[in-house]
C-alpha cells in the first residue's frame, strides 16, 4: 500500500467517532495508570492513605483493563490490513495476548490475594511488564510509521506534532485524573483517631497513667480502643477464619470470668480498707496513694486482664474491670502490637510491656458493611507487606515476648533451663509448646506450610472452658495435659516379709515443661498431687494417701501438694482459696524444676501372715483450681457451684511379692537403693531437694551465703553501703533471686530515707522473683 493510501485508511481509522474511539484512548489512559501505580506499589511496602487510595484502583481499575485489551484487539485487527507487516502483526498480537494474561491473572489475584500464590503474583508482574512494554513499542512503531508516511512539508510536520500532542494530552489527562480522585479520597477517608484525652481520670503520677500496671502505651497516652477492638473483623472476612476460633476459645479471650470477678470484688473490699500493695522489696505500704479510697488499685490486674480498657483510660477510681463481653479481654490487634517487653526496670511480669497504636490501617478497616469488608479484604491480601510488617513481629516466636505477663514462674524459670539454651538438642520457646503448629485449611497463615500456630495458648485451665461449654478446648486442654510432660513412678523392692515395713518412694518426674511444674499466674490455687492407693491380695486397703473429701476438697496438711505457697509481710500463710496476690510477701515454692524430679516416702506395714502380693498403685492428679476458691465464687453469687475438674496427668502401678526367703529380701532391698541411689533414664535430671526454697534454679555456694547473712547483720546494724558491697560480691546468677533483690531494693530504699531525699517509697505490687 503506498504512503497515500495508507495516510487515507489511518485517518479513517483515527478519526472514527463514537464509543469505540474514545473508549479506545480511555483504555490507554487506564494501561498507562495501572502500569505506573504497579511499578509504584511494587517498590514499596509501607502504605499511607494515598498508597492504599492507589492500590484500590489498581484493583477495582484492572477489571476495566478489559476495556484496552479488546480495544487494542480490535484496532490492530485493523492495524494489520494497512501495516501488512508481519513483525508488527506478531508483536500486536503479543502485546494482546501479554494484555489478557495481565487482566486474567489480575482478577484471580484480586479474589484470590496473593499468599501463597508467588508463583501467580509473579507471573502478573512479568506478563504485565512485558504488555507494558510491548504497548509502549506498538505505539511507538505505530506513530513513526504515521510521521514517515506523510510528506516531508511543514504543514505535514504541524499536522503530526498536533495529532502527537493531541494523543499525548488523552492519555496524559485520563491517568492524571485517576491519581487525582485516588488523592482525593486519601483525603476524605476518615479513621478514627488514635489518641484521645480522658477527663477526670484519677491521676497518681502524671508520668504513670497506668500505675499500679506496669503496662506503658507511646508517649504515655491513652489509645482509643476503637483502633484494638473488633478481633472478629480477622476472621469473618475469610483470612484468619481458624485463628479467630481458636483464639474466641482460649483463656485469653475469656477474660475476666465469673471467677476472676469474685477475686476482683474481694481485692476492691481490701483496697478500700488499707489492705493492699505491701511493697514485696521493701515491705511498707505508701501512704500518699489514697489506698484507703481504693483509687488506682483496678488498675493491678487490668494491664494482663483487660488492658484495652486499661490503656483507653476506662479503669478508674475503684471500678470493675469489664467483661470480654463487654470489651475484649486481648484484642487481636492489641497483642500484635505490643513493641517491648521487661523494659519497666523489672524485667517483666506484672504487664511489663509497652504497646503503640497501629499505624495507618487498610481502607474500610472499621467499615460494618459487607462490600466495605471484602475491599478491605481485598486490599490486605492483595498487598500483605503492610499488613504483616504492622502485625507480625519476629519476637511473637520468642519466649521474651511472653514475659510481660508470665514472668515470675515460667520466664524466670525456662530462663535458667536446658530449654532456653539456643545450641542446646532440647531447645524450646515457650510458643513451641503453647502455640504448637496445627494443620488448617482454613485460614491465610496456612497457604504456605499448611500449618498455624494454635491461638488458644494451651495450657491447664478446664474450669473456664467448662463455664462457657466450650467442648474442643476442654478435649485440646486434656489431650495437651497429659502429652508425657509430667511422670509418675514407684520405687519400691520387688519382695517383701510378712509382718515387715514396706518402704517405697513416689518419684514424680518433671519430664517435658519448659518450666518449674506446677507454674502459672495462679499457682498458690493449683493443686498437684500423688494418689497412692495400697492393697493387699485379698482385697485390703492398707493405705489410702491423697483422697479428696465428700466436698472435693485435699487436706493440705496431710499431703505433700505441689503447689506456690504465699505468705504476707508477716512471714503468716495466706489462705489457698481467694488468690489474694495483692498482699504476697513470698512465696514458697513447692515445685520441681525443669528437667527435675522428686521423691516422696511413703511405709505401710506388711500384716502378719500376709501371703501373695501387695499392689501398690498411684496417680498424679491435677486440678487447675482448688475446689475451696471456686466454692469461694460461687458463695458470692458470681456463679453456679461446679466440681474442680481433676486430670490425671500419669499413673503407674507396681506388684511386690510377699517372700520369706531373707537372700531374696536382700536383693530386693539392694536394687531398690540402688534405683534410688542412680535412678535408670534420668541422667540428665536433678533431684529436687526436700526443702522449700524460694528459687530451685540455681543454688547458691557456701561463701554467696555467708555473704548474705553479713549483708542481713550489716543491714540491721545500718550500715548499709556496706551490706550493699556484699551483696555485690555475689555471683550474677544469684542476683536474681527474690530474696536477695528484694534485700538490695530494701538497702538502696533505706540510703534514701537516710539521706532525707522527699521522694515518697514507690510502691511495687508484684515484686521481682
Amino acid at each position: 500500500m503506498d504512503k497515500r493510501a495508507f495516510l487515507r485508511e489511518m485517518g479513517r481509522i483515527e478519526t472514527r467517532a463514537g464509543f469505540e474511539s474514545s473508549a479506545f484512548w480511555i483504555g490507554l489512559a487506564l494501561s498507562l495508570a495501572l502500569t505506573i501505580t504497579g511499578i509504584y506499589l511494587l517498590c514499596i511496602e509501607d502504605l499511607d492513605h494515598f498508597d492504599m487510595s492507589l492500590l484500590l484502583f489498581h484493583n477495582l481499575g484492572g477489571f476495566l483493563f478489559v476495556v484496552p485489551c479488546l480495544m487494542l484487539w480490535k484496532r490492530h485487527a485493523r492495524y494489520r490490513e494497512i501495516f501488512a507487516r508481519a513483525d508488527f502483526s506478531a508483536l500486536g498480537n503479543v502485546t494482546v495476548a501479554t494484555m489478557l494474561v495481565t487482566f486474567a491473572t489480575g482478577v484471580w489475584i484480586v479474589f484470590r490475594g496473593i499468599t501463597g500464590v508467588y508463583w501467580l503474583w509473579l507471573t502478573h508482574v512479568i506478563v504485565s511488564l512485558v504488555a507494558a512494554i510491548g504497548l509502549t513499542i506498538y505505539v511507538y512503531v505505530a506513530l513513526r510509521t504515521f510521521k514517515t508516511s506523510l510528506p516531508p512539508t511543514p504543514k505535514a510536520g504541524r499536522f503530526y506534532r498536533r495529532s502527537f500532542n493531541r494523543f499525548a494530552v488523552r492519555i496524559g489527562t485520563g491517568a492524571a485524573a485517576s491519581f487525582m480522585v485516588c488523592a482525593v479520597g486519601a483525603w476524605v477517608y476518615f479513621e478514627p483517631s488514635k489518641e484521645i484525652e480522658v477527663l477526670d481520670y484519677s491521676y497518681v503520677n502524671p508520668d504513670e497513667p497506668f500505675f499500679p500496671s506496669r503496662a506503658q502505651t507511646e508517649s504515655n497516652v491513652f489509645y482509643n480502643p476503637e483502633i484494638f477492638l473488633r478481633s472478629e473483623s480477622c476472621g469473618i472476612s475469610g483470612c484468619h477464619t481458624e485463628t479467630l476460633r481458636q483464639w474466641r476459645e482460649s483463656v485469653h479471650y475469656l477474660t475476666p470470668t465469673p471467677v476472676f470477678a469474685a477475686v476482683q470484688q474481694l481485692f476492691m473490699e481490701e483496697a478500700r480498707s488499707g489492705e493492699f500493695l505491701m511493697d514485696r522489696n521493701i515491705l511498707q505500704v505508701d501512704t500518699e496513694r489514697h489506698i484507703d479510697d481504693g483509687e488506682e488499685n483496678f488498675r493491678f490486674c487490668a494491664g494482663c486482664h483487660t488492658p484495652v480498657a486499661l490503656m483507653a483510660g476506662e479503669i478508674d477510681v475503684g471500678e470493675g474491670l469489664p467483661s470480654f463481653e463487654e470489651r475484649e479481654g486481648n484484642s487481636c490487634v492489641f497483642c500484635h502490637r505490643i513493641t517491648g517487653t521487661g523494659e519497666h526496670g523489672h524485667r517483666g511480669g506484672g504487664g511489663d510491656y509497652s504497646v503503640a497504636a497501629p499505624p495507618d490501617r487498610y481502607l474500610f478497616a472499621f467499615a460494618d458493611d459487607p462490600i466495605s469488608i471484602w475491599l478491605n479484604k481485598t486490599l490486605i491480601n492483595t498487598k500483605p507487606e503492610h499488613h504483616k510488617k504492622m502485625f507480625l513481629d519476629p519476637s511473637y516466636h520468642e519466649s521474651e515476648y511472653c514475659v510481660g505477663c508470665h514472668h515470675r514462674l515460667q520466664y524466670t524459670y525456662w530462663k535458667v533451663s536446658d530449654y532456653a539454651e539456643e545450641e542446646h538438642p532440647d531447645h524450646k520457646e515457650c510458643q513451641d509448646c503453647h502455640m504448637k503448629q496445627v494443620e488448617t485449611d482454613n485460614d491465610v497463615s496456612a497457604y504456605v506450610k499448611g500449618t498455624i500456630s494454635d491461638h488458644r495458648t494451651l495450657g491447664a485451665n478446664l474450669v473456664t472452658p467448662m463455664i462457657y461449654g466450650l467442648d474442643e478446648q476442654i478435649a485440646r486442654t486434656l489431650e495437651f495435659m497429659r502429652d508425657d510432660n509430667q511422670v509418675v513412678q514407684i520405687v519400691v523392692p520387688s519382695a517383701v516379709g510378712s509382718g515387715d515395713t514396706l518402704d517405697f518412694v513416689v518419684r514424680v518426674v518433671n519430664k517435658g515443661a519448659g518450666h518449674i511444674f506446677p507454674a502459672g499466674p495462679e499457682s498458690d490455687l493449683i493443686e498437684a498431687w500423688p494418689e497412692v492407693t495400697i492393697r493387699s491380695s485379698g482385697g485390703d486397703t492398707l493405705l489410702a494417701y491423697g483422697r479428696l473429701d465428700e466436698q472435693g476438697y485435699l487436706d493440705h496438711d496431710a499431703t505433700y501438694v505441689y503447689n506456690v505457697r504465699p505468705y504476707d509481710k508477716d512471714g503468716r500463710a495466706l489462705e489457698l482459696d481467694r488468690h489474694r496476690n495483692w498482699v504476697f510477701g513470698q512465696d514458697r515454692l513447692h515445685v520441681i524444676p525443669a528437667k527435675g524430679y522428686d521423691e516422696t516416702p511413703f511405709s505401710v506395714a506388711v500384716p502378719e501372715g500376709a501371703e501373695g502380693e501387695i499392689l501398690v498403685s498411684v496417680r498424679l492428679r491435677f486440678r487447675k483450681f482448688n475446689q475451696q476458691f471456686l466454692d469461694f465464687a460461687a458463695a458470692g453469687g458470681f456463679m453456679e457451684r461446679i466440681v474442680s475438674p481433676v486430670v490425671e496427668l500419669d499413673e503407674d502401678s507396681v506388684r511386690v511379692v510377699i517372700r520369706d526367703d531373707p537372700e531374696e529380701l536382700e536383693l530386693a532391698k539392694r536394687d531398690f537403693l540402688a534405683e534410688l541411689e542412680r535412678p535408670k533414664g534420668l541422667d540428665d535430671y536433678t533431684k529436687k531437694p526436700r526443702f522449700d526454697d524460694y528459687l530451685l534454679s540455681y543454688k547458691m555456694t557456701l561463701r554467696e551465703r555467708i555473704l548474705l547473712d553479713e549483708a542481713r547483720e550489716l543491714y540491721a546494724q545500718g550500715h548499709y553501703s556496706g551490706a550493699l558491697g556484699r551483696l555485690d560480691e555475689i555471683s550474677d546468677h544469684a542476683q536474681w533471686k527474690g530474696h536477695i533483690m528484694r534485700l538490695r531494693k530494701s538497702l538502696q530504699a533505706a540510703m534514701v530515707e537516710h539521706e532525707k531525699r522527699e521522694e515518697p517509697y514507690r510502691v511495687d505490687p508484684f515484686g521481682a522473683s
